[in-house]
């Protein structure tokens, strides 16, 4: 186990050829903007360009959940004390309970696959989704899994809409796959008796 996150060195795991260029981190640097009250951060998937690398205040626990993912543990970011993990794993085989109210949910690239007999969302993942305090989503419009999958997650009724934003990366990388247009939407689940 590693003592200190050196986010410039660590191994983040495969990076998908679409997504390396320089425009893809975008969606990073925005989500890490909307996770600033997050005392904890969950990120389902993340291989290659993990949120904690662009995260710019201190929580007390970033999660990182892919089964590309380098498995990696530490207990600083940036300098401060914090419990950085990323599991080796897809989400549906992972025992995470995390604090309703308490963490940030991460999915940048929505394509989730099924595991075994649990399905690609299943009941636990709605689950993090109507407790997290933040929910943060970005997912390619030109993939038909990633469209199906958006309105299982969000259209429940369980969810204000606070940002929606349609992306247009030009990156060559992201325009020779495809998925160049993306939305990128962040979530606040509604609470009963919050104002």
């Amino acid at each position: 186990m590693m003592d200190s996150m050196q986010l410039q060195t660590s191994a983040d795991g495969v990076l998908l050829p679409h997504l390396s260029g320089p425009g893809s981190p975008v969606r990073q640097v925005m989500a890490a903007h909307f996770l600033r009250e997050c005392e904890t951060v969950i990120e389902i998937g993340g291989a290659g360009l993990p949120i904690a690398r662009f995260l710019t205040h201190h929580p007390k626990a970033v999660t990182v959940i892919d089964p590309k993912i380098e498995p990696f543990r530490a207990e600083r970011l940036n300098g401060e004390p914090c419990h950085v993990e990323y599991i080796q794993a897809k989400f549906q085989a992972v025992t995470l309970e995390p604090e309703p109210g308490e963490y940030g949910l991460v999915i940048l690239g929505l394509s989730l696959k099924p595991f075994g007999r649990q399905g690609a969302i299943d009941p636990r993942l709605i689950r993090w989704v109507d407790q997290a305090k933040i929910v943060i989503i970005d997912y390619p419009v030109a993939r038909d899994r990633s469209s199906e999958q958006f309105p299982e997650l969000v259209g429940r009724g369980t969810l204000e809409e606070l940002v929606r934003v349609k992306l247009q990366i030009e990156d060559v990388q992201l325009r020779q796959s495809e998925f160049s247009e993306r939305y990128f939407l962040v979530y606040k689940p509604k609470r009963s008796g919050a104002g």
